[in-house]
């Protein structure tokens, strides 16, 4: 694997910890698409749009915990998400989002590691613990 996949695993990882702590209570949080409170470990990073879309990939108005069965077996579970997250960052927002996926994204190696750094204090701040040695 090279620096730049080690980096974006890395980035990954992170993502979907300050994902699923947001708005979390005592170690738990909310599947945002069938509600279900769960622990954080059993919830997973849930995109609305694709994570192949490198624009909205590590955008958080694009991501939500999410519960294995509505991420994994409900792909998504994505008429909910829709439903909720236009209702949640209105449609001006919700349309641009999806317009910024759409937009072909070259995002540096550089580039990432920034985004890598910038989470990593993001996640110090929620009191989890990362490793960002790559």
């Amino acid at each position: 694997m090279n620096a730049r996949s080690k980096i974006i695993r890395k980035l990954d990882q992170l993502f979907s910890i300050i994902v699923r702590y947001q708005n979390s209570f005592d170690g738990q949080n909310t599947c945002y698409t069938c509600g279900k409170i769960l622990p954080i470990k059993e919830l997973q990073c849930g995109h609305y749009l694709s994570r192949r879309y490198f624009g909205t990939r590590w955008n958080f108005d694009n991501a939500r915990p999410q519960c294995y069965s509505c991420n994994v077996i409900k792909q998504g579970n994505l008429t909910i998400f829709e439903q909720k997250l236009r209702n949640e960052i209105g449609d001006e927002k919700f349309n641009s989002l999806v317009k910024e996926a759409k937009r072909i994204a070259k995002l540096s190696t550089f580039e990432i590691y920034r985004l890598l750094l910038e989470y990593s204090r993001i996640a110090i701040q929620i009191n989890e613990k990362i490793d960002v040695k790559l």
